[in-house]
């Protein structure tokens, strides 16, 4: 009987681990149970990355790519939208997602969209997104990541095998910028200097021109992050086998997947390991206040025609240096701006033709601060101070 009771409880255990946390369901990731490919699957895939970064990343499941458990699980097309499912049982009350691409077997990440404040939620949700329209066609990896809120400071990977069809292609719709100039994944919490705060959703320092803000309360990533994308920098991390995933056979020979490559039309030279933006030091501190911005497309018209310039009309004399109103700004800068919706504050990209695009709001009880330190807008309180 004491058995059959302890074996009882182990169930019943085991089966609260499995919803403890949450976990991306489709695309079905690699060991996953959802995975029709699977043959020895991970029966925790709701965990977080280890600590110590040792199995960063996508949980160490990289060692089965190049096998029959590491084929593709969804044919996808560059410049369509598609969505993640999310499930599990504890949401640790959200906090911030990305999803991303990765061309090299893992070593390098992509990130292709953000989602700041409300991810994931408990049960099952789903969060869209768009595949840049030049994404290269072959298989790669899609990975979705997330930072807590509430509870041990942590970060989660799951990874799929996606298969994309007809890549390059720069007439699709999507978003103006090149996949080769995102920003790298944003990494934190795995032993790699880089952590995130207690009750807040974390701010990404690049989030990339396709965000979702959802936030009631954000706050900067902690510790030495500039490097953060690159993960830990013990050698005990993960490594992805050689011979893994298949590539393109046939891949043009510019924008190509790769943190080295340049986006079409060429990206703005920058310094080595910095991060993919570049600092308006004639912004504002508190952006948008002295400025009315004209409504900017979330994405470029159907006919790949660039969106008209932003217009800005100060309602104070305008400074004496500086680009001119209604001036073309530097592709991969931010700055905060006024919501062309709401009137509320916010915070635009400038993408690769050089035009300000409007990218999201902040919340009602809060303002947009720019941080001239790491070239990054963020969503805070009125009386939040950069250290």
């Amino acid at each position: 009987m004491q058995t059959l009771v302890t074996a009882a409880l182990a169930v019943i255990s085991l089966t609260c681990l499995a919803q403890a946390h949450m976990q991306m369901s489709d695309p079905p990731p690699l060991l996953s149970k959802w995975n029709k490919y699977t043959t020895s699957q991970d029966y925790d895939m709701t965990s977080p990355l280890h600590a110590d970064g040792s199995n960063f990343p996508c949980k160490g499941h990289l060692n089965v790519l190049g096998t029959s458990q590491a084929q593709p699980v969804a044919q996808w097309t560059p410049g369509q939208s598609y969505s993640i499912r999310l499930t599990g049982g504890a949401s640790h009350n959200g906090g911030s997602c990305q999803v991303s691409l990765s061309l090299d077997d893992g070593k390098s990440w992509k990130a292709i969209h953000s989602y700041v404040g409300n991810c994931p939620i408990t049960g099952d949700s789903q969060f869209e997104f768009t595949l840049p329209g030049d994404t290269p066609s072959g298989s790669m990896l899609f990975a979705w990541t997330w930072f807590n809120k509430v509870g041990n400071r942590e970060m989660y990977m799951n990874c799929a095998v996606i298969n994309v069809l007809g890549g390059m292609s720069r007439k699709r719709r999507g978003t103006a910028e090149s996949i080769a100039s995102r920003p790298d994944m944003f990494v934190a919490n795995v032993g790699n200097g880089c952590g995130t705060s207690e009750g807040k959703d974390v701010m990404f320092p690049d989030p990339g021109p396709d965000v979702d803000m959802d936030s009631t309360g954000t706050a900067p990533p902690t510790g030495n992050c500039n490097a953060a994308s690159s993960g830990p920098s013990s050698g005990d991390a993960a490594e992805a086998p050689s011979s893994a995933a298949p590539q393109p056979s046939e891949e043009p020979e510019d924008d190509v997947l790769q943190s080295s490559a340049q986006p079409d039309p060429p990206a703005v030279v920058q310094p080595p390991n910095a991060p993919l933006r570049f600092t308006n030091d004639t912004m504002p501190a508190y952006g948008g206040q002295n400025s009315t911005m004209a409504p900017a497309p979330a994405s470029p018209p159907a006919d790949d025609a660039p969106p008209p310039p932003r217009t800005t009309e100060p309602a104070e004399p305008a400074p004496t240096s500086g680009p001119a109103s209604g001036s073309q700004c530097m592709p991969g800068s931010y700055q905060c701006a006024t919501s062309p919706s709401s009137g509320g504050q916010g915070w635009e990209v400038c993408d690769v033709s050089g035009t300000w695009m409007y990218a999201g709001d902040c919340g009602s009880d809060q303002v947009c601060k720019f941080d001239a330190a790491n070239g990054s807008p963020y969503c805070v309180a009125p009386d939040f101070q950069f250290p």
